[in-house]
């Protein structure tokens, strides 16, 4: 994607009410936290404050802005000290059109040894942007080395809707996919399950998850974001998840396999 950069400053001006899609407050394993907010006139202008809520200064901030399938670097900030915020603008482009877009906000930064990840999604409206068809839930649960949460998609209207689901999550925090295309049926209902490993989270943390659910119908583009924050359990106190017992299951059957064959083979020469 091709980037561009975007100075420091404070937020000021006129603003067009937009909804909110904000992180809740970061565990102590994730000091940074993310808030946006957007105006709309000739351009888009999204104000991004970082915050430290932790105890100690984090470095290196270096903050991005994906919209429209391109990518805006901020100014790195050399350090935050505890309890600061810093504001950058981003002036760019406005919606292609109408309806409701998202702008997703990442944050590199190094906290002690760690290079740790926050992330926010801000759902941008043009004037008069009619409500989306589709409506959402995100349902999380505990995770214990493994967990999986669950978005619900209903489709309000009586067209099927195509789209596109992403999943954001901070560098505590791993998913595969990220990304997957979602179909749901006139008046119908999907439910998608997000695997998430826990990569560098500690017990008792609540990490962000936030998944985002983008689709046009009618020549209008949609943009739907959820929000919630994961419970982080004791790994060694879940029960073995149902991949690894499968996977010891297939390493006994062929093992029981490999004896067969040996047996067999050596009946034969017996025979012989």
């Amino acid at each position: 994607m091709p980037a561009r950069s975007a100075g420091a400053l404070r937020c000021s001006g006129r603003r067009l009410a937009v909804a909110l899609a904000l992180l809740p407050a970061a565990a102590a394993a994730a000091p940074l936290r993310l808030t946006a907010d957007v105006a709309l006139d000739a351009h888009a202008t999204v104000h991004v404050t970082a915050t430290n809520d932790g105890a100690a200064p984090v470095e290196d901030v270096r903050p991005d802005v994906a919209w429209e399938r391109a990518t805006t670097a901020g100014e790195p900030l050399a350090s935050l000290a505890a309890g600061a915020s810093h504001t950058w603008a981003f002036a760019l482009p406005p919606p292609p059109g109408p309806g409701t877009f998202a702008a997703t906000i990442r944050a590199t930064y190094r906290a002690g040894a760690r290079t740790e990840r926050a992330v926010v999604a801000e759902v941008v409206a043009t004037p008069g942007a009619p409500p989306s068809p589709v409506e959402a839930t995100l349902r999380v649960e505990p995770v214990a080395g493994y967990g999986t949460s669950r978005v619900t998609l209903d489709d309000r209207s009586d067209q099927p809707v195509v789209g596109r689901v992403v999943v954001l999550l901070g560098a505590e925090l791993a998913t595969e996919p990220e990304s997957r295309a979602v179909q749901i049926a006139p008046r119908g209902r999907t439910e998608v399950p997000i695997d998430v490993r826990d990569v560098a989270a500690h017990p008792g943390d609540r990490l962000p998850i936030t998944v985002l659910f983008e689709f046009e119908i009618e020549g209008v583009h949609h943009a739907v974001v959820r929000t919630a924050a994961l419970p982080i359990a004791d790994a060694s106190r879940a029960p073995v998840r149902p991949l690894i017992v499968g996977a010891a299951a297939l390493a006994v059957a062929v093992a029981i396999a490999a004896g067969a064959v040996a047996r067999t083979r050596r009946g034969r020469a017996v025979a012989g």
